[in-house]
């Protein structure tokens, strides 16, 4: 059923917006979609699709549990050591890649095969905006990468959950080379998994911008 056809149930009422978006947040984090709807008298009620009225009461009702016991409020976060697989998968792909590049395993040039030089890329070897972000020059540069990629990662595996969080920063490092390779000489080379570094850094900075701004808007 389209979401368009769902009853919007109401499960809470704020008599403020940062209130109401606060909770809001809960529910998102626990991967439920919410609305905020201002009401005749002014109040902002927090609205959930009929099929997730219970497991939203449950999450609403666990968060005020929590801040009663800590006094303060805090967003409800993904367990640290829920992001760490991705983290620890990152780490060993990029060790694999770094040793069988310089090895040549399976009797293969990596380099020449998987760097993402401008002009191979326009002219149709897609694939080397992927293949170029496990390959590095040297052991600092697959190092720093790995500090920070690692880091990044298990931010925003809190936010969006591993499996999506790793997709986004690989996604987003695929198309950071696509458009170096549209704007750069076709001689141009580049290698490394600093572009999806630099991708988890900005989406990390655009969900921050975006809860800052507020995501709903009241009607």
């Amino acid at each position: 059923m389209d979401q368009s056809e769902l009853a919007w149930v109401e499960v809470a009422r704020f008599g403020g917006r940062a209130e109401a978006e606060q909770h809001a947040l809960v529910l998102v984090s626990r991967g439920i979609d919410c609305r905020l709807v201002r009401t005749p008298g002014g109040a902002v009620a927090l609205t959930v699709a009929a099929p997730d009225v219970r497991h939203a009461e449950r999450e609403l009702a666990q968060y005020a549990e929590e801040n009663r016991r800590g006094g303060r409020l805090v967003l409800p976060a993904r367990s640290l050591a829920a992001g760490l697989e991705g983290a620890l998968a990152y780490c060993a792909v990029l060790f694999f890649l770094y040793g069988a590049s310089r090895r040549q395993t399976f009797s293969l040039d990596w380099w020449s095969a998987g760097t993402a030089q401008a002009g191979l890329i326009v002219s149709g070897e897609w694939w080397r905006t992927v293949t170029a972000l496990g390959l590095h020059a040297d052991f600092g540069h697959l190092a720093s990468n790995l500090f920070f990629g690692s880091g990044l990662g298990l931010l925003l595996a809190q936010l969006l959950g591993t499996g999506f969080a790793w997709l986004a920063i690989l996604l987003s490092g695929a198309l950071g080379n696509a458009l170096s390779a549209l704007v750069q000489p076709a001689s141009h080379t580049a290698v490394g998994a600093s572009t999806a570094v630099f991708g988890a850094l900005g989406i990390l900075a655009a969900l921050a911008w975006k809860r800052q701004a507020g995501i709903w808007r009241l009607p």
